[in-house]
This record gives C-alpha cells, sequence and structure tokens, in this order.
C-alpha cells in the first residue's frame, strides 16, 4: 500500500525537480557566460591599456645642489586642480604614463623630483607652482589634443596623441585641457 501512495507523489514531483533542475542549469550556464563576458571585457580593457615608458630628464640647473628650495629659497611645489594622481620620479628615471593619459612633469623642489600627473578624465586643470622647464607625453587615445593655455585663457600650444615625451616651458602655462 504504501508503495501505491508513493509513487503519485514521485510522480508529481518529477516534473517539479526536472524544471528546478533546468533552471539551475540555465543560470549556471547564464553564470558562467556573464562570468566569461566579463573577463573578456576585462582582459579587452588590460590590452587596451598599455603602459609606455619615457625617462625624465636631469634636473634644472636652479635645482643644483639645492635640497628643497629652490632659486631664492622659494619652494616650488607643483599642483593641480582637480586633482589627479600624481607620482614621483627623479631625474633620469622612467615614468610610466597609461594610454588615455596626459603626462606632465614639473619639478617638485620640495622633494627634488619631478611629479607626474596622469591626468585621465577629461577637465581642464588649473595649474600652481609650476615652473621653469617641465615635460610631457600625450599618450590618450589617437587624434586626442590637448591644450595648453596661458593666463588669459589664450592658447600657447596644442598637442594631439599620440606624442612622445616633450619639453614644455611651464612659466607661461596656467591651465592644461587634456581631451
Amino acid at each position: 500500500m504504501s508503495g501505491s501512495t508513493a509513487s503519485p507523489r514521485a510522480s508529481r514531483l518529477r516534473p517539479v525537480v526536472a524544471a528546478a533542475a533546468a533552471l539551475l542549469m540555465t543560470l549556471t550556464g547564464a553564470t558562467a557566460a556573464t562570468t566569461s563576458a566579463a573577463a573578456a571585457s576585462e582582459g579587452a580593457t588590460e590590452a587596451a591599456t598599455k603602459t609606455v615608458t619615457h625617462t625624465a630628464p636631469a634636473a634644472p640647473a636652479s635645482a643644483a645642489g639645492t635640497t628643497g628650495g629652490g632659486e631664492f629659497g622659494v619652494t616650488a611645489v607643483p599642483t593641480v586642480s582637480p586633482s589627479t594622481r600624481v607620482t614621483y620620479v627623479p631625474a633620469g628615471s622612467d615614468y610610466p604614463c597609461n594610454t588615455g593619459e596626459l603626462c606632465a612633469l614639473a619639478w617638485d623642489s620640495s622633494r627634488s623630483m619631478f611629479a607626474v600627473f596622469h591626468m585621465y578624465n577629461c577637465a581642464r586643470y588649473s595649474l600652481s607652482g609650476w615652473t621653469g622647464q617641465g615635460y610631457y607625453a600625450n599618450q590618450q587615445t589617437n587624434g586626442t589634443v590637448a591644450t595648453f593655455y596661458n593666463q588669459s585663457g589664450g592658447t600657447l600650444w596644442t598637442s594631439r596623441a599620440p606624442s612622445g615625451h616633450q619639453g614644455a616651458n611651464w612659466d607661461p602655462v596656467w591651465s592644461i585641457r587634456n581631451c
């Protein structure tokens, strides 16, 4: 008797179990596909982001023999607004500049190193404390134009990506639009 009552119950549960198993396989397959797509997208992003290495030049002549002050004891600490990622490299050392970035080097006499500003987000960056000879590398998307402005907002020069390591006199530059 118990065999006859178990049989109808089991037959009613089979379609439910089969549907649950099918749903589980669908979800597992979708998750695997989503994970694969995310990994492929991440790989594409990694492949698209390459690091180009440049070499920082020698320290500015005014910095020779100083340990923190520039000419006349003035310390130049370069900054930008809005803020961006900054790294520091000694004169003559390699510095990375990722694709998608405009990297600008200004001498930081408080550290006796070059400050490398990695301008990635499209913005107009106001400069403060940028003096003398500096450098930049425009590693943005091909054809992207960076514009360097004077105090009154007039264009001093432009740089079309990609460009290698370029020299720049920061004295007349008050802002940079990287895109």
